[in-house]
């Protein structure tokens, strides 16, 4: 079950889109807003989890938004075109059997500290990010680079990382790897002075500067004067995190929070709904999906294609879309998202069709479901997934095919 997301926040006015960082900063030149923000702080809400800011550790989207307002990449995924664009980076070039890249820097960008930045700052950074990132599926983003794997192991072992000049920047990859440009846009890569610490975190190149962290509750950042993208537009920006949406939301609707990342999923029909709320709702697309796993490597699954296409064909998608996610979602046929280039529409997929299901399950040898054991369907414990789990295990059992939900 492919699900593809779509971006969903609210804002107290139209001057709020300043608030999502690539509007207020890469069209800072052009943007319209408030003057009262002149003089005071723009809040913004986060309703999720920030446990860490650190590049090197960061895997929650919230951690993710509030940190790319410190910290960048060499390059960065224009939502528009579809192609990448250089952020730090001036240029980079493949070897001709792809099995190095060559990566210039710009010149004159410094970090919040001043410290300019540099080929070896960028690989003393990547380094670190790569030895003490939490996220397996990011620290694998590296293994492609020559000696990555063995680092890991031994903590000593060269990498294919090498500082040429302070703004030429080598990478030797064991295998060719033309992706690996595209990944640079993962936080992993971002660049930040390793050795120079703040509140405990290391200096960015952002337009954006820590000033105060409250246990990671409220965090106080201004703009950054030096930013090489010109300085942003607001002088100060408040995060405000929220364990939960409905407290945030409460907040949002008092007045006291300029912009908020996400809403209850009951409210969004009735914020649809009001004359008001609706012009100051954002709705677009992410370029991530929502799946369902099944483990492969496990009874019942386990080499049982027919019981696995069974439960594809068993899941009304579109249903989940409109009464779980209210239409912030859609339905996918494949693990691209329409926005990334090698999409088609024409890529084969699942539709709901209960009668097929119950098909395949009888000659997966399950007829009516019986004979199948009970399986464990786990997912995160907040309210969308919850709600989805909910549906999914209620679309199924008319199958015969039983689901025991487990939060994690």
């Amino acid at each position: 079950m492919y699900l593809t997301f779509r971006k969903i926040a609210l804002t107290a006015s139209i001057a709020g889109l300043l608030i999502l960082i690539a509007i207020l900063v890469y069209t800072y030149n052009t943007a319209v807003y408030t003057a009262s923000f002149d003089s005071r702080v723009f809040k913004a809400g986060l309703a999720g989890t920030v446990e860490v800011l650190d590049p090197a550790s960061i895997t929650q989207q919230g951690e993710k938004l509030l940190a790319s307002a410190m910290y960048e990449g060499l390059v960065y995924f224009d939502e528009k075109s579809s192609n990448i664009k250089p952020l730090l980076a001036k240029s980079w070039q493949y070897s001709r059997d792809g099995k190095t890249m060559t990566i210039k820097l710009k010149k004159s960008i410094v970090f919040h500290n001043q410290q300019p930045v540099t080929a070896s700052k960028v690989k003393e950074a990547w380094e670190k990010s790569f030895l003490n990132n939490k996220d397996e599926s990011a620290t694998g983003l590296f293994f492609s680079v020559q000696g990555a794997q063995e680092r890991l192991n031994d903590g000593h072992s060269p990498v294919g990382i090498e500082a040429v000049d302070d703004l030429t920047l080598k990478i030797s990859f064991a295998q060719p790897n033309s992706a690996f440009l595209y990944m640079l846009c993962n936080p992993i890569f971002w660049v930040y002075d390793a050795g120079q610490e703040k509140e405990g975190l290391p200096s960015g190149t952002g337009p954006f500067i820590l000033q105060n962290n409250q246990d990671n509750k409220k965090i106080l950042l201004t703009a950054n004067p030096n930013y090489h993208r010109g300085s942003p537009v607001i002088p100060a920006l408040e995060f405000v995190v929220f364990e939960d949406e409905e407290t945030a939301w409460q907040d949002y609707l008092k007045g006291d929070l300029d912009y908020l990342n996400a809403v209850p999923l009951a409210e969004i029909k009735n914020i649809k709904a009001d004359q008001q709320l609706k012009k100051r709702f954002i709705e677009e697309p992410l370029l991530e999906i929502y799946a369902l796993g099944l483990n492969m490597n496990k009874e019942p699954f386990a080499g049982d294609y027919m019981l696995r296409r069974a439960i594809n064909y068993g899941i009304d998608r579109s249903q989940i879309v409109e009464d779980v996610f209210a239409d912030g979602y859609r339905t996918n046929k494949a693990i691209i998202p329409p926005e990334i280039k090698g999409y088609s529409s024409e890529m084969p997929g699942y539709i709901f069709d209960p009668a097929k299901a119950a098909q395949l399950l009888e000659e997966a040898g399950y007829p009516n479901g019986q004979g199948l054991p009970v399986v464990n369907l786990s997912y995160n414990s907040d309210e969308g997934h919850q709600l989805a789990a909910e549906h999914i295990a209620q679309q199924l059992l008319p199958l015969g095919i039983n689901l025991q939900l487990q939060p994690m």
